[in-house]
């Protein structure tokens, strides 16, 4: 089945229900997310500087090579305003198996995170 989705907002403008469109949006586009890709962070590095995808992916791989190698050594990355990659060492504790209910050990563990900048934040509020 074809819908106009144009001719829908529209119609639902001219009503003069925006409550009602903002209904509809939110229906119509709920299995849409907006989040990014790899190909589509490479798309846009390589759009921003200029410079075909291969460099940009290129870039891109030796980034997150330089920062998973700085991790795994327990040492921290930081971009001043954008934010900080380091890990946490989460402790061993006691959980319980989902089946059986008996008690099992979670082994220790280094975890790796990240926390934003002030800058960032601010500019994504």
């Amino acid at each position: 089945m074809y819908i106009n989705i144009e001719k829908v907002k529209l119609s639902i403008l001219l009503a003069g229900n925006k409550r009602q469109l903002v209904i509809f949006q939110k229906v119509l586009f709920q299995n849409k997310t907006n989040n990014m890709n790899k190909q589509e962070l490479i798309s846009a590095l390589a759009s921003k500087t200029g410079k075909p995808q291969t460099e940009a992916k290129a870039f891109l791989e030796a980034f997150t090579s330089t920062v998973t190698e700085t991790l795994s050594k327990g040492d921290k990355v930081t971009l001043i305003g954008f934010g900080t990659f380091d890990v946490q060492q989460v402790a061993e504790r006691v959980g319980r198996n989902p089946r059986t209910g008996e008690p099992l050990k979670i082994k220790a563990k280094r975890k790796p995170r990240f926390k934003a900048g002030a800058e960032l934040t601010d500019k994504v509020n």
